[in-house]
């Protein structure tokens, strides 16, 4: 049995259904009745999340790119600046910054950091 419950304005939703018995339903709903005020349960058919066949195209990081991402820019003006996704930059800050700043500190190179010392690193790497 699939069981969702919807709820609004500081109210609880499952959106993955949860297998429960009968009795373990019962019991589930009767502490949810208890714990919070106007509680519904209805029956819902399980939402399909497929999108169908999304296409995108790959854009090469650049080393503008790069030295982008260590700017103290927010990851959305970033995201506008380069038109990529929010989650793209973030992967990308996530991955590329503390190995960049490791490498850095290995050559023992200071602040400034320079596009010079990302066409470095980019190099070295191979990127």
């Amino acid at each position: 049995m699939k069981m969702k419950i919807y709820v609004t304005n500081n109210y609880i939703d499952f959106e993955a259904p949860i297998h429960m018995t009968e009795d373990q339903r019962e019991k589930f709903i009767d502490f949810m009745q208890i714990n919070y005020s106007d509680i519904g349960v209805r029956e819902v058919e399980e939402v399909s999340k497929r999108m169908g066949s999304v296409s995108r195209q790959m854009i090469e990081w650049t080393a503008d790119d790069y030295f982008a991402l260590l700017k103290a820019d927010s990851n959305e003006e970033l995201s506008r600046e380069t038109g990529r996704t929010n989650m793209s930059i973030i992967m990308k800050r996530g991955s590329f910054i503390p190995e960049f700043y490791s490498w850095i500190n290995l050559k023992g190179y200071s602040a400034p950091i320079t596009k010079k010392m990302v066409n470095e690193y980019l190099m070295e790497r191979g990127i």
